[in-house]
């Protein structure tokens, strides 16, 4: 860790001036007036008792350990340190509150109170340890952005870098929004640098412990950085012509960016009207000076760039596109990312092309069953976009079905809900619903196309997404409908199905959940049918509906190589996983196939309307919406083989992870559910009911009470460790991750299940966060990691306060009368107040702006009324860090 940085400054102690105060809750000061004219100062001026008995009042000012302040804001009575070198950061604890300002050029202010009147504060940076999965936050108090006048926008962004290595930009969060993230994906030393983008804010810069979600999710932009060209960048202008576009000399609108000094030229160029330009974004010496000067480096050279080019760079073609981006005659602008060379693809059948069936050893299950039934159908509603009915790949596999849009515009087929579910499109060309029914029952083994999971499972079309009208391709009243009729239950179509689904498949979501969908799939799976939905594609945690709803198969996206697809949802709601698709370098419509490191979408059914004329073929896509039908289709397999397979069977198969590649260490886990999918386990577990067999008992599973602990101040605490499954285990082995942490078992059965101490050896450990693991292991190979947090160093001190502006107000009707400021060791004194009642206010104001209390500032006030008949001292009190 590192020392604390001390503030000595001195401000007069008692002055008259108008304040500006916005005070917020939850002190009661908020019936204070916006703006108070202090009319009393150095013991004249009314008071609000005897005028001829003046005593003297005084205290501290605190705040939590935690708080810190940018040792270089606006204000010029605030002690100032820069912070603008990264050769030299601002050290911070790891779980660091900061009040913090910054500038992209200067106020224009009042250079009498304003340290940043006339020049910029560009850069802060601070040093700080951080540890895997902890998150950095940035709160811009004063964000603005209209597209229409960026010129008039407040905007701060974030970047990351490794301490000892600035070349390496790590990651950043560069959006339009009045919040930045960035999470940490390994321990080390690092370096945050604030910079401002456009005009100037208060900020309050927030580390979160591991594990702490950030207040907001900020834009695109933020996340682990890709491999980019630094100095150029993707651009398509929406206003350039196909001659201006091919001259290497264009000058792509030089002031769009003339304010971070760059003038954009072409490097290389499309050769049509519409295409996007590789443009250079190199600049020359002059041009970087100038930078320099405009960011308020008087030496010509920014800090970052004498400290690293690289690294300088990197940041300024992010800085770059993100301005290029805020143009309204830029279509986008995006980095140029690098990729390996990859190899050639040889010429195999399209089922070489589906990876997605052998990843879940389907070949080995087919062996078993191919998905008839030895009596009956296993049929699958797929309750999605409709059906290409013609298509050659699925012709002869569908029973009837139904459409449920009743939204005349969203069905786009002239009416509202009617018996053809056929897709009439969306506009993108997907057919995703026939794309879907294909993974799960395209016909298979016939010489043409594709395979599906299931040869012999019966496809039901059940449509209730269109196109989309106002936002949304479907709604919750049209699925109600389509589930009642999949389910045979009666619905608004007064028609029935000749045979309710075995299997209902949900490849949507954005729904927020609510209780008539709740219900009714309650009520669905109650009655023996199975229902798999897709987890989402927000990369979230968030629980994603219908997939969410207790009772339905939670389907995660699995890559290639079977790990969690970057797009695809996780956390507690997830059940397992199945592919999905990849990441993609270049993945287009032809066939045959091309490698699965260069297109590792989902191969299945498509089709392409031109001029009137449906052209049926195969597409590629990928999303959780391709995981959910894999999953059902190798449940319907399961259903060919033990018809009587119910939903409460199929969920205890998979939380004994007897159907997934997680039997050794058999957990729900956040990111891969009960594990991944195996349809050859699945099938098999079939066998072995069908043949009288009984559900797998769950496996010794260790368990956890508490299932963490965060320590604040406490040196040890207690925990249980029991056996949640029921097979018979013993706990071989505890370990720790960190030398100041140690377990001891003090209360525990001849298996080791019980009472366990967990201690913290505090005098090792400096101010901050801190998070070790325990690792409990069974003899059966099951694991545990149970995690520690620890916060030391959380007191009330005022090491770290700016001056504080302190108010002394009457009691009675809250009028400010005296006012004064902190000295260096955030003391105040009124030396001269008549006797009576009052109340103590203080707060800061970093940017100078006459404000005290409103958001990025500090604000407090004394606990009690003062009751003022002699010289009083002690009238402590703690101020905190006011947000949004």
């Amino acid at each position: 860790m590192f020392p604390r940085r001390h503030q000595d400054a001195c401000m007069p102690a008692v002055c008259r001036q108008t304040v500006h105060t916005r005070l917020l809750s939850p002190f009661t000061v908020s019936s204070l007036a916006l703006t108070i004219m202090l009319s009393g100062c150095s013991g004249g001026g009314g008071g609000s008792g005897d005028t001829t008995s003046p005593y003297a009042l005084s205290g501290q000012i605190s705040t939590s350990a935690r708080n810190d302040v940018d040792s270089d804001v606006n204000n010029l009575n605030a002690v100032y340190v820069s912070n603008n070198n990264p050769a030299s950061p601002q050290a911070i604890r790891n779980d660091a509150i900061v009040q913090g300002f910054a500038s992209a050029a200067g106020t224009g202010g009042d250079s009498g109170r304003e340290r940043f009147a006339t020049t910029a504060d560009s850069d802060d940076y601070y040093l700080v340890d951080l540890q895997a999965g902890q998150t950095v936050e940035l709160e811009i108090n004063d964000y603005q952005f209209d597209i229409t006048s960026p010129e008039d926008a407040n905007d701060l962004d974030l970047y990351l870098f490794r301490a000892d290595n600035p070349d390496a930009l790590i990651t950043y969060s560069a959006g339009f929004s009045s919040t930045e993230n960035m999470r940490i994906n390994s321990d080390g030393r690092y370096l945050i640098n604030v910079n401002a983008f456009r005009g100037d804010s208060k900020y309050i810069l927030r580390i979160l412990a591991p594990g702490i979600t950030a207040s907001s999710v900020s834009s695109d932009s933020a996340g682990q950085l890709p491999i980019f060209v630094a100095g150029e960048a993707i651009v398509k202008s929406k206003t350039v012509s196909a001659a201006s576009a091919v001259s290497k000399s264009l000058n792509i609108r030089s002031q769009l960016v003339s304010n971070k000094g760059l003038s954009a030229k072409l490097s290389k160029v499309a050769t049509g009207q519409d295409r996007a330009a590789l443009v250079s974004l190199q600049r020359d010496d002059s041009q970087r000076r100038s930078l320099a000067r405009a960011a308020g480096y008087s030496s010509n050279t920014d800090p970052l760039y004498a400290l690293s080019a690289d690294g300088w760079a990197m940041r300024q073609t992010l800085i770059d596109i993100k301005t290029l981006n805020q143009q309204d005659d830029v279509e986008y602008a995006s980095p140029n990312l690098l990729y390996r060379p990859l190899a050639t693809t040889p010429n195999d059948p399209y089922y070489a092309e589906q990876w997605h069936l052998e990843a879940i050893n389907l070949p080995q299950a087919w062996d078993i069953t191919t998905g008839t039934p030895a009596s009956g159908t296993v049929v699958v509603a797929v309750i999605d976009t409709g059906i290409l009915p013609g298509h050659p790949d699925i012709n002869g596999k569908l029973v009837d079905g139904y459409d449920f849009i009743s939204n005349a515009e969203r069905a786009d087929d002239g009416d509202g809900i009617d018996g053809d579910p056929t897709d009439e499109g969306d506009g993108s060309g997907t057919y995703h619903g026939t794309h879907v029914a294909g993974i799960i029952g395209a016909l298979s083994n016939n010489g043409t196309g594709v395979s599906g999971v299931s040869w012999g499972a019966e496809i039901m079309p059940v449509r209730m997404l269109g196109k989309e009208v106002s936002g949304s391709a479907g709604t919750s009243y049209d699925l109600l409908q389509a589930l009642r009729y999949a389910a045979g239950m009666t619905n608004d179509s007064t028609t029935l199905p000749t045979k309710p689904a075995d299997i209902i498949n949900l490849s949507l979501g954005g729904g927020s959940g609510n209780t008539p969908e709740r219900n009714l799939l309650a009520s669905i799976i109650d009655a023996g049918i199975i229902v798999v939905a897709a987890a989402g594609n927000e990369s979230s945690s968030a629980p994603s509906y219908p997939a969410a709803y207790d009772g339905v198969i939670s389907v995660a996206s699995s890559d290639f190589d079977g790990n969690l697809s970057s797009f695809s949802n996780y956390g507690s709601s997830i059940d397992l996983r199945a592919p999905g698709g990849g990441e993609v370098v270049s993945c287009d419509d032809s066939i045959p196939p091309l490698n699965h490191d260069v297109c590792s979408y989902i191969l299945s059914l498509g089709g392409e309307e031109t001029l009137g004329i449906m052209q049926y073929g195969y597409a590629r896509l990928r999303g959780t919406s391709m995981a959910a039908p894999v999953v059902a289709g190798a449940f319907a397999l399961a259903k060919a083989v033990y018809p009587a397979l119910t939903p409460e069977q199929a969920q205890t198969l998979i939380s004994t992870c007897s159907i997934t590649d997680q039997a050794t260490d058999c957990e729900q886990k956040y990111r891969t559910g009960y594990g991944n999918l195996d349809a050859l386990k699945l099938v098999q577990q079939a066998q072995n009911l069908a043949n009288g067999g009984s559900l797998p008992l769950p496996p010794a599973r260790l368990v956890a009470t508490p299932d963490s602990l965060a320590l604040n101040e406490q040196s040890s605490a207690s925990i249980s460790i029991s056996n949640g499954g029921s097979e018979a285990a013993t706990v071989s082995s505890v370990a720790s991750s960190r030398n100041w942490l140690s377990v001891q078992a003090t209360d525990v059965d001849a298996f080791g299940f019980g009472q366990y101490d967990i201690s913290v050896d505090l005098a090792a450990l400096d101010d901050g966060y801190y998070i070790g693991t325990l690792t409990f292991s069974l003899d059966t190979g099951n694991e545990l990691d149970f995690q520690v947090v620890v916060l030391t160093g959380n007191d009330s001190s005022p090491a770290n306060l700016t001056p504080q502006t302190v108010q002394l107000a009457s009691a009675q009707t809250n009028e400010v009368l005296y006012t004064t400021s902190t000295d260096g060791n955030a003391r105040y004194s009124f030396p001269a107040v008549p006797a009576g009642e009052y109340r103590v206010y203080a707060g800061s104001d970093i940017d100078a702006d006459g404000t005290i209390c409103d958001a990025g500032e500090t604000c407090g006030e004394s606990q009690e009324i003062v009751t003022l008949d002699q010289d009083t001292t002690g009238v402590d009190f703690s101020v905190t860090i006011q947000s949004e």
